[in-house]
């Protein structure tokens, strides 16, 4: 449960920067592949969905039964040329479709201001939900509200290909306590390709320079902490959170079949299970396979 779907897959954006053709092939085979089970949405600007179409209607299911690729689209500067381009993508692969089964399902936006979030949800349609990615830059509690009022998930940046892209524990760990306390789901975005906080590389160039970047597991584990908190009817524990994600002992970090555990800490199965279907929903990433082959090398069976 606390993997499954996990992994949006970004294929088409840096670092990978894969040809669409390319990201397509790829996320088909993964979908095939024994760690399916981890895989999320396929991720797409709204202005390359005729891109997207035309590359993956060879692979897409069709036919009775057929159980649709799921994709989440960037929109831009124009939402509403982008809703009309997601509106009819999803009637030329709805059901009955011979085109093959494929449906938008999420719409992810950047917010300027809190006051940019009510107008956009009101034009997204029913059945689809609204991802809007907070400024780094302050008005947290603010933008939470508008986010929250509206019924949309707030997605977070955790990184990108230059150092200052990475936001601090400190900033991560408020987000996180901020959006449990209000009850506010959220998904990640960016720079979480490793289990566990470390220095990597920010780029697959061999002369890359390197960055101390957050781990998907610290991430998840402190989220699933911060909603058990806010379940309880208890304030998350920043302090605390920090901690966790700033560990970079894989060690401190353990699994079995009823619960995971921090440094001793246990969350049981069901609060990992609430908190991966109400709170913390997914993260994007380039590549699909740098997670798994980590969580593998550390001794983690997935």
């Amino acid at each position: 449960m606390m993997l499954t779907g996990l992994v949006d897959y970004a294929g088409l954006f840096p670092p990978a920067g894969r040809p669409m053709a390319d990201a397509v092939q790829a996320y088909a085979s993964y979908r095939r592949g024994r760690w399916a089970w981890a895989l999320g949405r396929f991720v797409v600007p709204a202005v390359r969905l005729d891109e997207f179409d035309a590359s993956a209607r060879s692979f897409l299911p069709s036919g009775e039964g057929a159980i649709p690729w799921r994709l989440s689209a960037l929109v831009s500067g124009d939402p509403a040329g982008d809703l009309g381009r997601i509106a009819d993508f999803n009637v030329v692969h709805g059901p009955g479709s011979g085109a093959g089964r494929a449906v938008v399902d999420v719409i992810e936006a950047r917010i300027g201001v809190p006051g940019d979030v009510t107008p956009l949800r009101a034009i997204v349609p029913a059945g689809v939900s609204l991802a809007c990615e907070l400024p780094l830059d302050g008005g947290l509690d603010q933008s939470l509200g508008a986010i929250g009022a509206a019924g949309a998930v707030a997605k977070a940046r955790l990184g990108g290909t230059v150092a200052d892209a990475f936001p601090s524990s400190a900033f991560v760990a408020e987000f996180l306590g901020s959006c449990a306390r209000r009850r506010v789901a959220f998904k990640a975005t960016a720079g979480l390709h490793h289990p566990v906080r470390s220095v990597q590389r920010l780029s697959y160039e061999p002369t890359s320079a390197e960055a101390r970047m957050h781990g998907f597991l610290n991430v998840f584990i402190a989220a699933a902490l911060a909603w058990d908190a806010a379940v309880r009817g208890e304030e998350p524990d920043v302090a605390g959170l920090v901690r966790v994600l700033d560990c970079e002992d894989p060690r401190a970090f353990a699994f079995d079949e009823g619960a995971a555990s921090w440094s001793g800490r246990r969350i049981p199965l069901d609060v990992l299970s609430d908190m991966r279907r109400r709170f913390a929903l997914s993260f994007g990433s380039c590549s699909f396979e740098e997670p798994i082959d980590d969580l593998r090398a550390l001794g983690w069976s997935v």
